[in-house]
């Protein structure tokens, strides 16, 4: 621990706090603006008070955070895909359309692919993959755009 002496508008104060790297008084001259903006003195009960309301509610009411790979965004592009085709039982892979609900997820519903079989010998049926992104609401304005890998139809591929 160490004293410093942290100078700036008004009267300068002294500290007592560990010693960092850059040395500065940042946390000290904010603690005097929220005093300032609360009006309260920097040495009083109340400002340690708030400051531990302050904490406990950042604590508690945290900004929601997006799990990787996903990232945080203020703006959500409205998806609109569909399938068109009829080619699932007329394909040499066919498949069933199925659908993926999540209720917290826009699009709520996806169609998608699941591989039947290969009607072509030594072959077997393979999804194939597209990546769009979907959109969880986190907070209010706030979403979560995260990959999605879509399977939109199957073909046929070498055994390995």
């Amino acid at each position: 621990m160490e004293r410093v002496h942290c100078t700036g508008k008004g009267n300068p104060r002294v500290y007592t706090r560990k010693k960092n790297k850059d040395n500065s008084c940042l946390f000290h001259r904010v603690l005097g603006k929220i005093a300032l903006i609360f009006n309260i003195s920097m040495d009083s009960t109340a400002l340690l008070n708030l400051l531990l309301q302050l904490v406990l509610m950042g604590t508690v009411c945290g900004i929601p955070v997006c799990k990787h790979p996903c990232e945080r965004t203020s703006v959500y592009n409205e998806l609109s895909f569909r399938h068109i085709s009829e080619l699932q039982d007329s394909s040499v892979a066919p498949w069933n359309m199925n659908i993926d609900t999540v209720s917290d997820r826009h699009p709520e519903n996806i169609l998608y692919a699941e591989c039947k079989h290969c009607t072509l010998k030594n072959m077997v049926a393979k999804p194939i993959m597209i990546e769009v992104s979907v959109y969880h609401n986190i907070t209010g304005p706030a979403w979560c755009k995260c990959p999605f890998n879509l399977a939109v139809g199957c073909t046929c591929v070498q055994k390995h």
